[in-house]
């Protein structure tokens, strides 16, 4: 009697550790990188209480097998989902990546390496690439000052340090405006010593200065209503200072370099235009 409590405790309790891992499977469903886990059960040894025999010639009677009573379960190990691969989510967020198959990241914590498969990954002050989900940094292969990839050893990936954070600006060489003339609007409408409606686009130069293009557009002419005419009043530096005015040679005052550009609504396709601040 004492047995059989026995055998259906233990099945019991082996049931409970299966809940417990099916549990934690269900609870980590949405933790980057997590494994999900799967027990394996096992047999007991089993008593015998008899002994198997073999045929007796003599008697004529056949072989009987043996009388074992098994003792219950129990749980052989407990197996982690190392290749599986999960659902794939969208984050938005540039550094995350999802890694398929075998494949692991090598990261390092404490002085100790690790692998993992989170890849919610992200820069640190310093410029180094680490794991949000624990902190670890991201160990990689380097390159040498030749540029060439070094598979001898890895290190930690400093992305953003150095000589890393800078790369040469590149000037703007095209600046796209769009929009509705409001024919109403009594900024846009002719007048001979109007100003237009005011706008303002940023750019880069080419040391990767950002500077301010000060435009205006209003109406051509009191006898064209839907002409209008794009003026480039001035471009301002970094400093707010201007940089497209000139002095005069004649009364050393500085003058601006006022360009205008025309078009007509009606081209609603659009129309290119290249304006030199240099002329």
């Amino acid at each position: 009697m004492m047995r059989s409590l026995y055998s259906g405790v233990s099945g019991l309790k082996v049931h409970q550790t299966n809940m417990d891992v099916i549990g934690n499977n269900i609870s980590n469903v949405n933790t980057v990188g997590f494994r999900g886990s799967t027990v394996n059960f096992t047999d007991v040894f089993y008593q015998t209480t008899q002994n198997a025999s073999g045929p007796n010639a003599t008697t004529g009677t056949a072989g009987t097998n043996a009388v074992q009573i098994g003792l219950g379960s129990n749980v052989a190990a407990i197996s982690v989902d190392l290749s599986g691969t999960g659902a794939t989510q969208r984050t938005d967020r540039g550094m995350d990546l999802m890694i398929n198959g075998d494949a692991f990241l090598i990261v390092r914590s404490n002085g100790n390496t690790y692998f993992t498969k989170s890849g919610a990954l992200d820069i640190d002050a310093n410029g180094t690439l680490y794991c949000t989900t624990n902190g670890a940094s991201v160990l990689g292969w380097g390159v040498d000052e030749n540029g060439e990839i070094r598979k001898d050893t890895v290190s930690t990936l400093n992305l953003m340090g150095g000589e890393n954070a800078y790369s040469d600006p590149n000037a703007t060489t095209k600046v796209s405006l769009s929009g509705n003339v409001d024919q109403k609007d009594p900024l846009v409408a002719y007048s001979a010593d109007g100003a237009g409606y005011p706008m303002a686009v940023s750019f880069y130069d080419n040391l990767g200065n950002l500077c301010t293009a000060k435009l205006s557009i209003i109406q051509t002419s009191a006898d064209a209503p839907n002409t209008y005419s794009v003026r480039l009043h001035d471009v301002l530096g970094a400093d707010g200072k201007s940089i497209l005015k000139k002095k005069d040679d004649a009364t050393g005052n500085y003058i601006s370099t006022e360009q205008v550009i025309n078009f007509n609504e009606i081209d609603l396709g659009g129309t290119n235009y290249t304006v030199d601040p240099s002329s």
